[in-house]
């Protein structure tokens, strides 16, 4: 009879750094919202099963802001300042990204029985979050509008809130919510937040669960090593024209990582998932110089990595995958390696979400026990692999995977077949097998492609190397207390480049871009450096959305007013953008411009009458430099008229406003605004 397998289940749980250095705010709430429907609630399960032992992989970046969320030292994200401002204050661009972002959720699992919600969802239709406008907001009254800043946070509510009696009660009422009610909400919230790291502790000291850690800012090892790495899987892949060669920023990162950890949980880490899985030979010698034991990757780099080609025969390709697979392995005298298995992995990823809770456990169980059945009883250590995102796949499953949870762990602890371990106990060093040589890869396609290759990613990585090199020439070798170090460390983060390319498409692109380049803006400006114009320029996309071209040419009389009906009539406008994703300093509302033969016209309306008092207010263009405006005239708008000779040869400008207190506004917020002479123009369109 061969002995139990051992299964080891790995939930990463990972959020990039979203604080923006211009507020000190979270810029994007996917760390609050997730902390209230999963992170607590993933312990829970645990604490509901004591025959279960699981690992929870933790990104200090995440750690950093669930502890300011616990203490309340942040100022609140973009969508929780919105959401706690009475309903019949808001102004009208707050109301429009009310309406846009707060059905920003699987509605079908988390909110399917809350009516209210669908009325409200029916009502704003169906228009993409950026492009709600005032027809869609029109619709939604003051009550409509609390009611949704309440059901929106009452829908990301998880299970273990879903308990607690003012959640309950409001859940139940399900409308016609007052400001006291909605107070009441975010008053358990607060609370709540408090006590998902202590949870974390408590199971980790009880000996229920083994808490591991991954780099500090989640990047790409082998990339910071070498870029060059991510030829040795594909190698003809468009590399950036700035290499990147810094495995000293990999070890700090390493480093800081295990010195955040054992700060927060009392212990240094075993071990750890390093981003995205992502392992090279250069990368694994840092890890095992700053003290991890483990480490772990995808079944497709084990196998690039063994040249292992499975014969067409299924029985015989799937024996000789399982003898490979199941076991831990270390390369030289680097941690020992674990390789997930991708299908199971995926399976509870993916697909299981469609599936009743106890249909799906038996599957995995039943999948366990013919792996089991399948390997060779050579006497060898058997251990299985599952490691996968540990917030996301929730929201996908009915009733925030609780029902499955309850199922799967319970399930597991009932077969004699099957033993669940920590990393740290399947990583055992005798038992690993040697791995000759390592293919720098990643757990997606076995290729660090997804970070590198697509040219918005290349053209990030050379950003981030120039911004590097200034760093380094202005403040001297790398170092975590210098600001514009961290600031460099923080802009390594894999989550910048994820979300370039087209291979991820999301609605938030535009504010990841701009998070990237404002940790960049802030090294320049820490190190006493002037930010270069490159960094105005988005990385995702391109063209100016909020931007209308003139239809003709614009001849403006400069006196500070509209002072004839046709002034401005045919000139290009950018909506200047309000919404909470963006900086809160409000001065501009619109801008207005156009040209003639000699002059390019600027009009600028104020956001409230007297925001340009005492304002210094520049023309800018994409070499950096200021450029003059020969007439400036100031009443009821801000008239300028900036002669086409001296804009340099420039074709394009943005408008740079800084009032007396220091307050900066750019328009646009990111790019440039194309200047539009009278001969381009197309009079047919």
């Amino acid at each position: 009879m061969k002995g139990p397998i051992d299964l080891a289940l790995v939930w990463h749980f990972h959020q990039p750094d979203y604080t923006d250095p211009r507020t000190g705010a979270p810029a994007m709430p996917w760390t609050r919202l997730h902390a209230l429907k999963d992170y607590a609630d993933m312990a829970a399960h645990v604490a509901r099963h004591p025959g279960v032992r699981v690992t929870f992989n933790v990104v200090p970046t995440l750690l950093d802001q669930l502890v300011r969320l616990a203490d309340g030292s942040a100022p609140p994200d973009p969508f929780l300042a919105l959401a706690t401002k009475p309903a019949e204050e808001l102004t009208p661009e707050e109301r429009t990204f009310v309406v846009g972002h707060f059905f920003s959720l699987n509605r079908d699992r988390m909110a399917g029985d809350l009516r209210r919600y669908e009325e409200l969802a029916a009502l704003r239709g169906h228009a993409a979050p950026n492009a709600v406008g005032g027809a869609e907001v029109a619709r939604f009254d003051d009550q409509a509008l609390r009611d949704l800043q309440v059901l929106f946070h009452v829908a990301w509510s998880g299970s273990l809130l879903q308990a607690d009696p003012v959640v309950a009660r409001l859940r139940r009422k399900g409308r016609g919510f007052d400001e006291s009610e909605k107070a009441e909400l975010f008053a358990v919230h607060r609370a709540f937040l408090a006590d998902v790291i202590p949870r974390w502790r408590r199971l980790a000291d009880d000996g229920r669960v083994e808490l591991s850690v991954s780099p500090y800012y989640h990047p790409i090892l082998p990339l910071l090593c070498d870029t060059a790495s991510a030829l040795e899987s594909v190698p003809d892949l468009p590399l950036p024209s700035s290499s990147f060669r810094h495995p000293e920023d990999a070890s700090l990162q390493l480093e800081r990582a295990m010195t955040r950890f054992e700060a927060l949980f009392g212990r240094r880490a075993a071990g750890g998932w390093p981003s995205e899985g992502a392992i090279s030979e250069a990368a694994l010698a840092r890890l095992a110089e700053a003290g991890y034991g483990w480490a772990a990757s995808d079944e497709d780099l084990l196998f690039a990595s063994l040249g292992s080609v499975f014969p067409a025969d299924r029985a015989t390709a799937d024996a000789q995958r399982a003898a490979l697979l199941y076991r831990p392995w270390r390369h030289g005298e680097g941690p020992v390696l674990l390789f997930r298995d991708h299908d199971l992995s995926d399976r509870i990823g993916f697909a299981y979400s469609g599936r009743p809770p106890a249909e799906a456990a038996r599957d995995f169980a039943d999948r366990l026990r013919r792996i089991r059945e399948s390997l060779p009883d050579d006497g060898l250590r058997r251990v299985v692999t599952v490691i996968l995102d540990g917030e996301n796949a929730w929201e996908h499953y009915p009733d925030h995977a609780t029902p499955f949870f309850d199922a799967f762990y319970g399930t597991l602890a009932e077969d004699p077949g099957v033993r669940t371990v920590t990393a740290s106990e399947a990583a055992a060093p005798a038992d690993a097998s040697p791995l000759p040589q390592v293919t720098a890869g990643s757990w997606i396609y076995r290729s660090l492609a997804t970070w590198i290759g697509h040219a918005e990613k290349n053209r990030g990585w050379e950003l981030l190397a120039a911004a590097r090199d200034a760093v380094e020439a202005a403040r001297g070798p790398l170092a975590w207390d210098e600001p514009a170090w961290r600031a460099i460390l923080a802009a390594e983060g894999s989550d910048w480049f994820w979300w370039y390319g087209d291979d991820h498409p999301t609605e938030y692109g535009a504010e990841f871009d701009l998070g990237f380049r404002e940790k960049l803006r802030v090294a320049y400006t820490a190190a006493g450096l002037a930010a270069p114009a490159s960094l105005d320029e988005p990385v995702k996309g391109a063209g100016l959305q909020t931007a209308s071209r003139p239809s003709g040419p614009v001849t403006a009389r400069i006196d500070g007013r509209v002072s004839d009906y046709f002034e401005w009539l045919a000139a290009g406008r950018v909506r200047v953008v309000h919404g909470a994703m963006h900086a809160a300093t409000r001065l501009a509302r619109d801008l207005w411009f156009g040209s003639d033969d000699d002059a390019l016209y600027v009009r600028l309306d104020p956001f409230e009458p007297g925001s340009f008092d005492g304002a210094d207010v520049r023309i800018r263009v994409p070499s950096g430099q200021a450029v003059e405006a020969a007439e400036t005239a100031l009443d009821r708008i801000l008239e300028m008229r900036i002669p086409l000779a001296g804009l340099g040869g420039a074709a394009r400008f943005a408008v740079e406003i800084k009032n007396a207190a220091g307050a900066v506004q750019r328009v646009p917020a990111d790019g440039f605004i194309d200047v539009v002479v009278p001969d381009r123009f197309d009079w047919s369109a």
